[in-house]
């Protein structure tokens, strides 16, 4: 299931405590990745880092707050997500 259809289900909880890959948008710019980081390095208690692939976007997010901060501040820029086991 991805973010929106979380979102429009009330659902933006995750299951496990390991955090998630989250997929960013297409056309997501430099300024919108630097924000996301920025306030994850401010209030985020794991680790992130970004990963680009063949135009994609991806942050990977280590814990479970981490995940979430992302899903509820920053659900616009977020196309999808995978949680990790």
């Amino acid at each position: 299931m991805n973010a929106r259809a979380h979102a429009e289900a009330g659902q933006r909880r995750l299951i496990s405590g390991h955090g998630a890959k989250v997929a960013l948008r297409e056309g997501v710019t430099e300024g919108d990745i630097r924000r996301i980081t920025g306030r994850l390095r401010a209030l985020a208690t794991g680790r992130d880092w970004t990963e680009r692939f063949r135009g994609d976007v991806f942050l990977w997010v280590s814990g479970r707050s981490d995940a979430e901060l992302i899903l509820n501040e920053f659900q616009e820029e977020v196309e999808s997500w995978d949680e990790l086991a």
